[in-house]
C-alpha cells in the first residue's frame, strides 16, 4: 500500500489507521483484563498455597503434640512397671522374710517344744 492520493485517499487512511488502532487497543485492554484476572487467579493460588501451608503445619503441631502423649504414656507405663517391680521385690522380701520367720520357729519348736506347744 502507497502513500494515500488526495483528500478522501488522506481520510480513509487516517480512518483506517484509527480503526486499526481501536483494534489493538481493545487487544491491549483484553490483554490487561486476563493479566489482571491471571494476577487474581495467581493471588487465590498463592492463598491457596498458604492456607495449605497452615493446615500442614497445624497438622505437624498435633502430630507432635500425640508424639509428645506418645512419650508422656510411655514413661507413665515404665514409671508403672518400676513401681510393679518394686512391689514384687518387697513382697519377694517379705517372703523371704517370712520363710526364714517360718524356718526359725520350726526350728526353734524342735528345740524348745514345751514352749511353743500352744502356738
Amino acid at each position: 500500500m502507497g502513500w494515500p492520493q488526495g483528500r478522501n485517499g488522506l481520510k480513509n487512511f487516517f480512518t483506517e489507521a484509527d480503526k486499526a488502532f481501536c483494534k489493538a487497543g481493545e487487544a491491549f485492554a483484553s490483554a490487561g483484563k486476563d493479566l489482571l484476572s491471571g494476577g487474581k487467579d495467581f493471588r487465590g493460588f498463592r492463598k491457596d498455597l498458604s492456607s495449605g501451608g497452615k493446615d500442614l503445619f497445624d497438622f505437624r503441631k498435633s502430630f507432635s503434640t500425640s508424639g509428645k502423649e506418645l512419650l508422656s504414656g510411655r514413661k507413665d507405663l515404665s514409671n508403672r512397671r518400676k513401681d510393679l517391680l518394686g512391689s514384687g521385690k518387697d513382697l519377694s522380701r517379705g517372703g523371704k522374710a517370712f520363710a526364714k520367720a517360718i524356718n526359725y520357729w520350726a526350728t526353734q519348736k524342735r528345740r524348745l517344744p514345751g514352749l511353743l506347744v500352744g502356738w
